[in-house]
């Protein structure tokens, strides 16, 4: 343990990939710490109201392309304060009159600060212009913010809302068992909620599997008839086991919700499967966003999000496409995004997907594969039961998890 000058520690973030932390105190301080050592770099002793919430703008993944360079602080009064720490040190840039009473919850991400405090509102800021550009009013005090590629999680009391990014629209609302007293994202897009309920203390929600519950409520999807070996289409037709089409499961989100399932149960690379789910919400809104010059800079902002996700070398979701293709994509950078830009890596992945994968799923959803004794197949997941057959460690499997229940 370490000594923040003989007051609480009222909150700390991590910059993994240059082994630092940072803690904010009850006195306003704020100190950077060498993780390796537990050395004291840097502290900053100005006079500030205390430290209630702490994040860095670091982006998770292989590469230190990520690694935080600006540091945001949230404190009892409701100020906001920016911090540059490019460096060992930590350089004051600017301060935001953010929130009525302290903040409770902050996250950064591409230039934007989601800001979430007791006055229960959470604010949009833009880093540029310093500029609150939305509110989004809350039923209490705000208990965390998460932010994924499209949507924005929001917790207060109970609740969890789910928000578009792009537009703020609420489009989920779920109510969980105990108060929710934190809201934390890792690095393979899995949300978690801590509760201060003993039955339930951490849900573990698998993001995909939220959105998809969001799209079969909104478009009426199709569900999974266990009958005569066929599903229902979400225009009401049957369609057999066997004549099912790789288009048929990537269009349908329950379908694709259980085929991101067996991938991931099989430990067969999904990176795929979410570049396609990524690429295609993106191309839908950059078509909604055409033609409208204020929409640019998010357009191109978002196509960046996805080239940094799965196109650059040593992202942890890479693709394996041709380095013509990766290099087309990334000069994009030097020019500008559109609805077009993933056309040709859409349609790569579609068949690389029908070619590897098609078969074996579906050989799965009959009954058919030699590994598995038995599925209940329904609106989730695929879910193994027992079998006779050695199985695989489980935690070499990524498994998904099911909020049905919950949702």
């Amino acid at each position: 343990s370490v000594d923040h000058g003989g007051v609480a520690v009222n909150a700390i973030a991590i910059d993994t990939f240059q082994n630092r932390v940072f803690s904010g105190g009850q006195d306003g301080s704020i100190i950077l710490w060498d993780s390796s050592t537990w050395e004291k770099k840097a502290r900053v002793n100005v006079k500030l109201a205390p430290v209630t919430y702490i994040v860095t703008d670091e982006r998770p993944s292989t590469s230190n392309f990520y690694s935080a360079k600006t540091l945001l602080t949230g404190h009892a009064d409701g100020t906001i304060n920016v911090w540059n720490i490019m460096t060992d040190q930590i350089f004051y840039l600017y301060t935001l009159i953010a929130h009525k009473g302290k903040i409770t919850s902050l996250a950064v991400r591409e230039g934007t600060i989601y800001s979430g405090g007791v006055d229960k509102r959470v604010k949009i800021w833009d880093m540029a212009s310093k500029r609150n550009t939305n509110t989004l009013g809350q039923g209490g005090a705000v208990s965390g913010i998460a932010i994924d590629y499209d949507v924005i999680f929001v917790t207060h009391d109970n609740i969890v809302r789910v928000y578009e990014r792009q537009n703020f629209t609420k489009v989920l609302e779920a109510m969980l068992g105990g108060t929710i007293v934190g809201l934390a994202m890792d690095r393979k897009r899995q949300l978690f909620t801590v509760e201060n309920s003993p039955a339930t203390p951490v849900r573990a929600w698998d993001v995909e599997g939220i959105l998809d519950t969001v799209n079969v409520e909104m478009r009426n999807g199709a569900t999974l008839s266990p009958e005569g070996g066929s599903f229902i289409s979400a225009s009401g037709e049957k369609v057999r086991i066997e004549d099912l089409t790789m288009e048929e499961i990537l269009n349908n989100p329950k379908k694709r919700h259980q085929f991101m399932g067996f991938l991931r149960d099989e430990r067969y690379a999904d990176e795929n499967l979410l570049f396609w789910i990524a690429a295609t919400r993106y191309k839908a809104f950059a078509e909604s966003s055409a033609n409208r010059d204020e929409m640019q800079q998010m357009i191109n902002r978002f196509g960046v999000e996805i080239l940094e996700e799965y196109i650059e070398a040593g992202s942890d979701r890479e693709l394996n496409i041709s380095a013509k293709e990766k290099k087309r994509l990334l000069n994009r950078r030097r020019t500008s995004f559109d609805s077009n830009t993933f056309d040709e890596t859409i349609s790569d992945v579609e068949n690389l997907l029908k070619t590897n994968f098609l078969q074996a799923f579906k050989q799965v959803l009959s009954g058919n594969n030699a590994g598995t004794d038995g599925l209940v197949i329904d609106d989730g997941p695929i879910r193994r039961v027992k079998s006779a057959k050695k199985r695989k460690s489980s935690a070499l499997r990524r498994r998904m998890t099911d909020t049905d229940d919950i949702l």
